[in-house]
This record gives structure tokens, sequence and C-alpha cells, in this order.
């Protein structure tokens, strides 16, 4: 397990994340958690939103509070359809 205190604060990683992402950091507070690693392990991340609303771009990006590595990304604009079907219940 990581040590439990970021030795990067979130902050000084912020622009760097922004660049990647073509973004800016959203008014989401960033926060702190443990991500489990594909090996199993955990890492102490930072976890922010980055978003560009000029091209509907909006992510949530964990990077590591010790390495400044990105280890996850959650895509929230991803395209989705949804299918509702109509089983005439409760008429």
């Amino acid at each position: 397990i990581a040590p439990p205190t970021p030795t990067v604060q979130w902050k000084d990683i912020l622009p760097g994340v922004e660049e990647l992402f073509d973004g800016k950091r959203n008014s989401a507070a960033p926060g702190v958690e443990y991500l489990v690693k594909e090996d199993g392990s955990l890492a102490l991340t930072h976890v922010m939103q980055i978003e560009n609303p000029d091209t509907k771009f909006w992510v949530e990006v964990f990077v590591c509070a010790h390495s400044r590595e990105v280890l996850s990304v959650t895509d929230f604009m991803a395209h989705a359809t949804v299918c509702v079907l109509d089983f005439g219940v409760g008429e």
C-alpha cells in the first residue's frame, strides 16, 4: 500500500494534467483516494475532473500522489444509446 500522505500536491500537478487533457479543472473539489491497480496493489491518487466545454470533453483523472503518473481516466462523455421497452406493467 502506498503511503497515506501525498508527496506531491494536486495544485502542483494540475497544470500538467490540464495541458495533457486540453481542458480545465471544473468546480468539483479534487480529492485523495486509493486506486486498485491492475496488479492488485493500491496507489494513493489525486482525483480531479477536467472539462473542455468547447469540445464536450469531460473526464475524471486519477494521478498518483507520489509519482505524478496518470493511472486511470473515466470518460463522462462516452456516447451511449438507451432502448426503453414497454412491458405494459402497472397499467
